[in-house]
């Protein structure tokens, strides 16, 4: 066995990110592990890579994160790869988030100046605009915070045209006229 795994961990946080973190007790001839996460444990899909130690026979702490995790249950592994390409997996571990309500609502729906945003809070936590080019225009509009669910967008210094406002789980088109 070219690794010793100690503990491998997965666990939402505070941010909605999850946080993957791992111990090894020894590697011998480890090249990288790749974290890996799936929606029903059998279908997997890579998230990153992290070099290993190569050789070492102390206790090593690696950690990484899922920015952008499934909404339910989602599955995680570690993939170990040996410079001969021989790989190992680790234990399956999951981990429930709650579904976030990703349902905006855009109004106007076009508009000449203005737009009403309403989302829930943490869909509103990151708001970014786009035109067709996909160049973020958000800091040429004042947007307006009416409250934790609303937001009031200025876009009279725009052109007309198409924008997609990005929040956090949603990509939505706005027509300027």
């Amino acid at each position: 066995m070219p690794i010793d795994c100690v503990d491998f961990t997965v666990a939402p946080n505070d941010n909605g990110f999850i946080r993957l973190s791992w111990q090894m007790a020894s590697e011998l001839n480890n090249d990288y592990f790749t974290t890996q996460k799936s929606t029903n444990g059998v279908e997997w899909g890579d998230l990153t890579s992290i070099d290993g130690a190569e050789n070492s026979s102390v206790i090593l702490s690696y950690r990484n994160f899922d920015y952008k995790p499934y909404s339910g249950v989602s599955y995680y592994r570690l993939k170990q790869t040996d410079f001969e390409g021989a790989c190992t997996y680790s234990n399956i571990e999951n981990v429930f988030i709650k579904k976030v309500n990703s349902q905006i609502s855009i109004y106007p729906n076009p508009s000449l100046d203005f737009i009403y945003i309403e989302a829930s809070k943490l869909e509103l936590s990151s708001i970014t605009i786009n035109n067709t080019l996909g160049e973020n225009v958000s800091n040429y509009l004042k947007i307006i915070k009416v409250s934790d669910t609303t937001y009031k967008i200025n876009f009279s210094d725009l052109s007309p045209g198409i924008y997609y406002i990005n929040s956090k789980t949603a990509v939505n088109k706005f027509y300027r006229n």
